[in-house]
């Protein structure tokens, strides 16, 4: 049995669903309606879909089975309705309304209908939610502590309290469904929250920003008493970089959890139990409406009633901040709440679903995005200062070639922002491929940039040759586009493991490379050229990394997982110190003379201390100074590093002089003299994979910092180029499936 699906809402959330629906065997979508007809019409355009403005229009024109409503708080009410008023199940993003008025008023129409229905509370479907419940049965918590710790979303209405409800309703909804599961019905909260001062945008010319009149609180705390006794602290904010954490912490006798979306961490006074999630919920939730739908469930986990309570716990809060004044809850009958809170109806097995974007489809007889009408968006750098996306028309594939529709490509922050800057120096010199020397006077490069990044991850929807089959997913390095037509003799194309995350994908095909690249030269220079493994270079000795941006990060990760003896990174940003301890490493201060500290710490005999070996990642001068200091006298510094100015503050008549020091570069496009039949970029790329599926988890949480939609790359570059956001790799989401 199929089921037809009418899509209410064409932003970032309905097209992550729309993702996942397109994934799900014997679903398919039949209509999109967005009240902001560019947006509906887009979107259809993309899927080959009826666009529609109005949803009673879309449900009259196009017969469905279920209705999805994503839309922001303040536009609930008319989906919902029209769905209800024909007797279909609904599906409701959370928060399922604004205040209490649409909510509640849809909450009777849903009972008095009897359809099935289930909302967006995917935290619910985390396995580890359900076990988190089960250790609480036996010991009560006493106290609770639940934060959202975010940044402010890119879309102008979330700043407004009249459009999205502010940051409690919209976004601590989640930790406080999930605070209900477990700890039971709230009947009394205390809030308060903190906002900063209103600018006045009339002083200058400058003309006023959404951000002048929001009205959304920075920070938000709140008390709550619960029905058991519990006690808990609730709070948000939005003001950091990037998002930092979302969770919730109780406290029993005995017992310590702390709950996230990674998973559950648990402790009894004796041993921590960690334990991850299994399948992603955001998947989880919409697999278990449509078995719902089909008759194969009992309930959803998070039916409309259910989530309409949560939704009421949130509006308390921010009315008890609003008018700095306790909220009493009424709580409903025990029979009621019995029936609603239920664990999981019974264990469904998981469906087989592709983490790829949406389906495959033959751009012939079924096109169903931008690629199948050979399109393609491209991020391009127009001028310095000036970063776009613009429209590209693609060309055929050819005989032997494959067509490829981007999930996600990866910021490479150094290379791409010294274009955005302008201070890349292939800008000003160009190299003379015969010479080998930069030569002033005529620019290797000019703008437009129009091929920009290396870090990308696809999966073939065409394919005209035997090598590569529709549907493979690949890592490959083109630049920021949302397709290419690939040549498999001339580029290279790296098959992705079907068990790594996607998203991982992106470090495989060239910034992995560079990485072990760098571990190779290390081995090359330790064995003389004889080079057995990467492990040659690192394995029982004392490694220094200057720099812990990502290729530092992962450089370090290799050579702790290649058998380094001990691992230290040095770096002047507390932040990415912070990063290093994190990861296992030795963190110290680049601003601190590491090699003092070091050689002190690193005693290999008489006047001989110091690192056996330093990876220098950092492109500034002064950590290619630190790490000529932190080397053991003899040693050598392999240079990852990508340097737009000079280097006054390189003194290489001191350590560099008298320590008898090396400095290699170790260049990605090069390998050792000698050792390029052996170790070729696929044999980098493959070495990448073993020590992403070896520490996958580790990087995904630790790495990734960023994950934006594809259309939100151009205000990211400009943000961390003006140093305005701090991260340590950005990846621009174009599957909705990775957001």
């Amino acid at each position: 049995m199929t089921i037809s699906i009418a899509l209410i809402g064409a932003g970032s959330v309905g097209r992550r669903h729309a993702g996942v629906l397109n994934s799900l065997p014997g679903v398919r979508l039949a209509s999109i309606t967005d009240a902001y007809e560019p947006a509906a019409q887009a979107m259809a355009g993309e899927l080959d879909l009826p666009a529609f403005t109005d949803p009673e229009e879309a449900l009259d024109a196009v017969e469905v089975d279920a209705v999805y409503v994503c839309v922001p708080p303040f536009a609930h009410g008319p989906g919902e309705r029209a769905a209800l008023s024909r007797g279909l199940p609904l599906f409701v993003e959370k928060p399922v309304g604004l205040g209490r008025d649409v909510a509640e008023e849809i909450g009777a129409l849903v009972e008095e209908s009897g359809v099935v229905t289930g909302t967006g509370y995917h935290w619910r479907c985390m396995d580890s939610v359900e076990h988190a419940r089960q250790l609480l049965a036996d010991a009560p918590p006493l106290l609770a502590n639940g934060y959202w710790l975010d940044k402010r979303p890119p879309v102008p209405w979330w700043g407004r309290m009249d459009r999205s409800g502010g940051q409690v309703v919209e976004q601590l909804t989640h930790v406080l469904d999930t605070a209900r599961f477990l700890l039971g019905e709230a009947v009394e909260v205390y809030a308060a929250g903190l906002r900063r001062a209103l600018e006045d945008p009339d002083s200058t010319d400058r003309v006023p920003t959404p951000e002048d009149y929001e009205e959304v609180d920075d920070a938000t705390a709140a008390t709550v008493r619960f029905a058991s006794g519990t006690v808990a602290t609730l709070a948000a904010t939005s003001v950091l970089a990037a998002k930092h954490r979302a969770a919730l912490h109780t406290v029993s006798r005995g017992l310590y959890l702390e709950l996230s979306e990674e998973g559950l961490s648990s402790f009894d006074g004796s041993a921590r139990t960690n334990m991850k999630c299994g399948e992603d919920p955001r998947i989880a939730v919409d697999r278990e409406f449509i078995e719902a739908v089909r008759g194969e469930r009992e309930s959803t986990r998070v039916p409309y009633a259910e989530a309409l309570r949560s939704h009421r716990l949130g509006c308390a809060i921010a009315e008890s901040a609003r008018t700095g004044r306790p909220v009493k809850l009424q709580p409903e009958p025990l029979g009621q709440l019995a029936a609603d809170l239920r664990a999981e109806p019974k264990p469904v097995r998981p469906s087989a679903i592709l983490l790829t974007g949406m389906p495959a489809a033959s751009p012939a007889t079924d096109p169903r995005s931008l690629t199948a009408m050979n399109r393609r968006r491209n991020l391009i750098v127009a001028a310095a200062g000036n970063v776009e996306i613009v429209d590209e028309e693609l060309p055929e594939v050819p005989d032997g070639g494959v067509l490829l529709e981007t999930l996600a490509t990866g910021l490479s922050a150094g290379t791409e922002l010294a274009f955005v800057k302008g201070n890349h120096p292939g800008l000003s010199s160009r190299l003379d491929p015969e010479l080998s020397l930069f030569l002033t006077g005529s620019p290797g490069t000019g703008y437009p940039v129009r091929r920009l990044g290396y870090m990308e991850v696809a999966k073939v929807v065409q394919s005209r040759t035997a090598a590569f089959a529709e549907g493979d997913v690949l890592a490959s390095a083109y630049g920021h586009a949302t397709a290419h037509v690939a040549d498999p003799l001339t580029e290279h194309l790296v098959p992705l493991p079907a068990q790594l995350d996607p998203l991982l994908g992106v470090f495989v095909a060239h910034f992995g490379p560079i990485c072990a690249n760098g571990l190779l030269h290390a081995a090359a220079d330790a064995t003389g050229g004889m080079v057995r493994g990467l492990q040659d270079g690192v394995e029982g000795r004392l490694v220094l990394v200057t720099g812990a941006g990502p290729i530092g990060l992962m450089t370090a990760l290799f050579a702790s997982f290649l058998g380094a003896r001990e691992v230290a990174v040095a770096d002047s940003d507390p932040r990415r110190r912070q990063l290093a301890e994190e990861l296992g490493f030795l963190a110290v201060n680049l601003d601190d003379d590491p090699g003092k500290l070091l050689k002190t710490r690193w005693r290999h005999g008489p006047g001989d201390r110091g690192a056996d070996v330093v990876f220098q990642c950092r492109g500034r001068a002064e950590a290619l100074h630190a790490a000529l200091r932190a080397v053991r006298p003899q040693g050598t510094v392999i240079d990852l590093a990508f340097y737009t100015q000079g280097a006054d503050a390189v003194r290489l008549g001191e350590e560099f002089h008298h320590n008898g020091l090396s400095l290699r570069c170790a260049q990605i496009g090069r390998t050792p003299r000698g050792l390029s039949t052996q170790w070729d970029r696929g044999r980098l790329s493959a070495e990448t994979i073993k020590l992403l599926r070896s520490h996958g988890d580790l990087i995904r949480k630790h790495f990734v910092t960023d994950v934006v939609p594809f259309e939100d790359g151009p205000g990211l570059m400009h943000q961390v180029a003006r140093r305005e956001r701090h991260v340590i790799t950005a990846v621009f989401a174009v599957s909705p499936l990775l957001l």
